[in-house]
């Protein structure tokens, strides 16, 4: 192979030298930028104005990624009882669940609470959906494969 050869940094094939791809033009003719390039696709087309759509942030609805109100407060109770349990269990036997309550309430318990009870990000209801459907979300990118 000759040094001016180039591979692909995934499967390691000999590629054609890079040739700058047309960014793409959608119907009504939005404005395009071309980005840097990077090693495996030498040119990216991102849109100009990239309008990112209105979300809120909860705690007490369901979202795609958090539960609603009743599974937050059952998922608190179910990380609240084991921890009960190795305190009891621990003071009628003298201390022999000590290291599971040390563990449970100082490792497992707070960081199921942190999960459990984090804001969730939804669609805010007050946008009208039509709105909500010419957002496009803000820092998406379409990649443009070279020829």
């Amino acid at each position: 192979m000759g040094a001016e050869a180039e591979w692909c940094g995934q499967c390691y094939a000999l590629r054609r030298a890079a040739q700058p791809a047309a960014p793409p033009q959608l119907g009504g003719g939005t404005p395009w930028a071309t980005a840097p390039a990077s090693t495996i696709t030498p040119v990216r087309a991102v849109p100009v104005k990239a309008v990112a759509p209105a979300t809120i942030k909860t705690r007490w609805r369901k979202t795609p990624t958090t539960f609603g109100p009743l599974g937050r407060i059952l998922a608190t109770i179910g990380l609240v009882v084991p921890e009960i349990f190795f305190v009891v269990v621990g003071i009628l036997t003298g201390g022999f669940t000590i290291a599971g309550a040390l563990i449970w309430g100082a490792i497992l318990m707070p960081w199921g609470l942190k999960d459990t009870w984090r804001a969730g990000t939804m669609l805010d209801p007050n946008v009208p959906a039509s709105a909500q459907a010419q957002a496009q979300p803000a820092g998406t990118i379409w990649t443009v494969p070279s020829p």
